[in-house]
């Protein structure tokens, strides 16, 4: 009689009905309850299956009441010894990779989304992977379960995964150098875990932030937008976390800069990972020390004073190169970010090559002749001041042409300039532009007044940074009465710079309502034929509404549930609606990392929308009456 041997394996997991089976189990490891699950289940047959990297044998389940853990257990062959099996992985997570796909394939069917679910083997077992194709929103999810995952070999799956999709959703078990890539580069990571309950794992996916512990939630309380998988503690961490830093190196020269003044010096080409939380960003020529000069980005503090079109500045304290992945347009770009800067002197300045001082004229320029002042006065859309055509004074009528010119370049910028500044930009005569001649010259170019129009002469500033002196004269020249002392006058200012940054940027924006002052009209402002609405401001206007009318809804809710879900939904509408209003005033660099990094105001619009709808949608027990 042949002798046999037990296998003495600890084997928790298998699967069902046959060897190639993707139906797992864990058995469970009390005696009672493994007791219940035969009586609930008693034709299950067991298998040490191939997509557990098992031998694919017939496994029976092994109740033991003398204190020994409940297992499975591979039947002896014909000679009595049991087969032989090279599975590695015998716990009880040694099949979460069949409950992850189980539990996604039922998480997409309740949301009625297509989907095609596949394992990966890359190199250790059929384990190693899920891969999640969703064609319609065009998206991926990959589910990595196994450690020792480097940068390169991610940057290269992530590639391929990329190839028919626009976003992937990198969901890891274990900590590892990719998490850190991620938390970097999008301030959260996503991970996943299972949780025995009974015979089954339960999925849970966690939202890890940085200096924060993993808020992990169930795969059932998920949703799945075009951004991606989304859990209630990723939501909140993408309206209030900080841009991450982007990739940097730290500088030891100190190079110089100005403020790029080409008409076509604009941010579109601007990446999103060189934005970032209390910095702005600007386009200028840079000189690196002993390097020709170069058209570059360069990050500042947002507290720091705007540098004005015409100055020459030098980065100074902790200078850092950032850089950012090759695109399909541009290739590898780069940024500089400094914490401070000084603004050089006229000597300083024009050695380095990015500045000369404007030319001083020898003689005396005469005046003009009768038929000069006569072409002033043809100009009927910027009549000047009578002080500004005084006899013996310079013609203006060029130079305000060229003034007003030079003026739209700086608010295309979104900055502030000086006189200096601007003699050299306009090409004006410095010898004939005495103190009331720049006032007149200032009043001139903002004619013709209007609530639509914003000043353009408020982003001449002194040296120094701070308001012309005589700049409530010229508001009070154009019948603009501000009261409330020098505070007032320099937060009306700030406003109506804002005012013509909108006005004059590429596209032009929404410009904001002029700020109360005594000489302003009480009507409403019309709107400017010249600055349209755009798609996106439309967009946030619908949503606005729809907003109000879910608010109303939420009063008339009684379900406690469902009130919860709309009073949910307002919230997440209004974090996004806000976060796109600032984005709108930051400028295009902080619309283009936005609309890159979160959903779009339809995409909250229609989530608003569902929930409007459910909670007005009737309770069962109403539907159960009207039958």
């Amino acid at each position: 009689m042949a002798r046999i041997a037990f296998d003495t394996r600890l084997v928790q997991t298998a699967v069902i009905g046959s060897k190639n089976s993707e139906q797992p189990i864990i058995l469970p490891m009390e005696p009672d309850d493994l007791e219940a699950h035969r009586r609930r289940h008693p034709n299950y047959t067991y298998y040490c299956g191939t997509l557990l990297g098992g031998c694919g044998g017939e496994l029976a389940d092994r109740l033991y009441r003398d204190g020994r853990v409940c297992h499975f257990a591979h039947h002896p062959d014909q000679t009595g010894t049991h087969p032989v099996c090279h599975r590695t992985a015998n716990g009880e997570d040694s099949a979460d990779h069949l409950f992850i796909k189980q539990g996604v394939t039922r998480w997409l069917n309740k949301q009625k989304i297509r989907g095609e679910t596949k394992l990966r083997d890359l190199g250790r077992g059929p384990g190693d992977a899920i891969d999640i194709h969703l064609p319609d929103i065009r998206h991926r999810i990959r589910f990595h379960l196994t450690p020792g995952l480097d940068v390169r070999t991610w940057r290269q799956a992530d590639e391929v995964l990329t190839e028919d999709s626009d976003t992937v959703d990198w969901i890891l078990t274990h900590d590892s150098p990719i998490t850190r890539e991620l938390l970097n580069r999008d301030g959260y990571c996503l991970r996943v875990r299972c949780e025995t309950d009974g015979a089954e794992r339960r999925v849970r996916i966690g939202a890890q932030h940085s200096g924060h512990p993993i808020n992990w939630t169930r795969l059932e309380d998920c949703t799945l937008t075009p951004a991606g998988l989304v859990t209630p503690a990723v939501e909140s961490i993408r309206l209030t976390r900080p841009k991450p830093e982007p990739a940097g190196f730290l500088l030891k020269d100190e190079p110089v800069f100005t403020l790029a003044n080409s008409m076509n010096a604009t941010h579109d080409a601007l990446p999103s990972s060189f934005t970032s939380d209390g910095r702005h960003v600007i386009l200028a020529d840079v000189k690196p020390a002993e390097s020709r000069v170069v058209r570059a980005f360069v990050a500042l503090p947002n507290d720091a004073p705007a540098p004005t079109v015409g100055s020459v500045y030098r980065l100074t304290g902790s200078i850092r190169l950032f850089v950012t992945d090759p695109d399909n347009t541009a290739g590898p770009q780069w940024a500089l970010s400094g914490d401070k800067f000084i603004r050089l002197n006229g000597d300083e300045a024009q050695r380095t090559g990015l500045w000369t001082p404007p030319p001083t004229a020898v003689n005396p320029i005469p005046p003009q002749p009768e038929p000069q002042r006569e072409t002033v006065r043809k100009e009927p859309q910027r009549p000047l001041p009578a002080t500004a055509r005084a006899p013996g004074r310079p013609a203006q009528g060029p130079a305000l042409t060229s003034l007003q010119a030079a003026l739209e370049r700086v608010a295309q910028l979104r900055s502030s300039t000086t006189w200096e500044a601007l003699i050299g930009m306009a090409d004006l005569d410095a010898a004939h532009l005495g103190h009331s001649v720049r006032r007149d010259l200032l009043v001139a170019v903002d004619e013709p007044v209007s609530d639509a129009r914003p000043l353009l002469s408020v982003l001449v500033r002194e040296r120094n940074g701070e308001q012309l002196s005589y700049m409530g004269t010229i508001l009070k020249m154009r019948d603009l009465n501000i009261s409330g002392g020098d505070d007032a006058l320099r937060r009306w200012c700030t406003r109506e710079a804002e005012r013509a940054y909108a006005a004059y940027s590429n596209p032009p924006r929404s410009v904001p309502p002029r700020l109360g002052g005594e000489g302003e009209r009480d009507h409403p402002t019309p709107p400017s034929k010249a600055q349209p609405k755009g798609v996106l401001e439309e967009s946030l206007a619908r949503l606005a509404v729809r907003i109000e009318e879910a608010r109303q809804i939420l009063d008339q809710t009684t379900n406690p549930e469902r009130h919860q879900q709309l009073a949910k939904a307002i919230q997440h509408a209004q974090g996004g609606l806000n976060s796109y209003r600032r984005a709108l005033q930051a400028g295009t660099a902080h619309m283009k990392w936005l609309s890159g990094k979160g959903k779009s105001p339809r995409d909250y619009d229609l989530g608003l929308h569902g929930a409007m709808k459910g909670a007005q949608r009737p309770s069962k027990k109403k539907r159960r009456r009207k039958r």
